[in-house]
């Protein structure tokens, strides 16, 4: 046995996802950055000015609507991560609380950063929606959880 082999077999193998797990919160957060930055997402997607309306862009959805729901599905998944990269089994409300200031942190920083984006802006609505999202994130984390540990048995 080698070195890093033996160094390896001292680590949980749950323990040995952690670098992953992170990678993957950190590659989301990355990408809810970059589509905050677009002016204009509808524009964008529709091939328009950014500085006109977009057309919608489902049929029966405002693109408003269609904004909201993004921003709650975003942080559905950011919760969701940074439940899986940080949050241990039997967790205490301490840590759950440590993870929701993180991801709201990032929220409140993704609104401050709209700021510097033409034709974007800090909007409290989506703040409440990140917010929303983030615990949707943490307690479907928690239901999977259970769910695993109850087929494990």
């Amino acid at each position: 046995m080698n070195t890093f082999t033996g160094c390896l077999s001292l680590i949980s193998p749950e323990m040995r996802f952690y670098p992953i797990r992170i990678l993957l919160l950190l590659a989301w957060m990355a990408l809810i950055f970059l589509l905050s930055a677009n002016p204009n997402p509808y524009a964008s997607v529709a091939g328009t000015d950014p500085a006109k309306e977009a057309p919608p862009l489902v049929a029966f959805l405002s693109n408003d609507l269609l904004g909201e729901i993004g921003h709650l599905g975003e942080y559905i998944v950011l919760g969701l991560l940074a439940a899986w990269a940080f949050l241990p089994p039997q967790a205490t409300s301490r840590v759950i609380l440590a993870v929701i200031g993180f991801c709201m942190l990032y929220a409140i920083s993704d609104e401050i950063h709209q700021i510097f984006v033409p034709w974007r802006s800090f909007q409290i609505v989506d703040l409440l929606l990140d917010g929303a999202g983030i615990l949707l994130g943490l307690r479907l984390y928690r239901t999977l959880h259970r769910w695993q540990v109850s087929l494990s048995v």
